[in-house]
């Protein structure tokens, strides 16, 4: 970051001394442009000539100018933005540590004690069988605190909050015996990698 940030300072300072160097340079150059002798190819007064390349200039100096304004102003609402998503991160991060986390890891807990389930899935994967509804009972987990801030969650929308509501809907489809007996195959991949997903999160 620290890298980054130097080398972004560094191509301003350039751009900023182009500039400069152009402001200063343009008149200079005009007045020893209009010197050259073109012969019948020179057309119109030296005087007319010294307002079209001055105006030609000033042209180019104020596009200049309004974009390197336009490249500052640009920088600074990116920097407000990234400022604004570190802000709403860390509201979000704080919303789950302080209502919802005991509950996500008695929930992980609850899914660790059902080892058959991920045998299950091997089998799966390997035979295409059917889930049995008698070798697995996920009818203990806990909901409370997720419908208590759900819609506080919702207000505070982040990838750390859409990793909350896949894992309650990968417990949803697990709670209940007949959802288990019609889990797909996809669906078993996202309960895992849902799952998977909040261990990396709560470490």
């Amino acid at each position: 970051m620290i890298v980054k940030k130097r080398s972004s300072r560094k191509k301003i300072f350039v751009f900023a001394v182009l500039i400069t160097m152009v402001i200063i340079l343009a008149p200079i150059l005009i007045s020893q442009i209009v010197k050259i002798p073109l012969g019948h190819f020179t057309i119109g007064s030296v005087e007319s000539w010294i307002g079209f390349l001055g105006n030609y200039a000033g042209s180019i100096i104020g596009g200049l100018t309004a974009l390197a304004i336009a490249r500052y102003q640009f920088m600074q609402d990116s920097l407000a933005s990234r400022k604004a998503k570190r802000e709403e991160n860390r509201r979000a991060r704080s919303i789950i540590e302080n209502f919802i986390l005991p509950e996500i890891e008695y929930n992980l807990n609850e899914y660790d004690k059902h080892v058959t389930f991920k045998e299950l899935m091997a089998k799966r994967q390997a035979d295409e069988d059917n889930l049995s509804s008698t070798l697995m009972n996920f009818d203990k987990f806990k909901f409370d605190d997720y419908h208590d801030i759900r819609l506080i969650m919702v207000n505070h929308m982040t990838v750390d909050i859409q990793k909350i509501f896949s894992f309650y809907k990968s417990l949803y489809l697990l709670s209940t015996k007949e959802n288990l007996i019609k889990l797909s195959y996809n669906q078993i991949n996202e309960i895992c990698t849902s799952i998977e997903d909040i261990r990396e999160f709560i470490k």
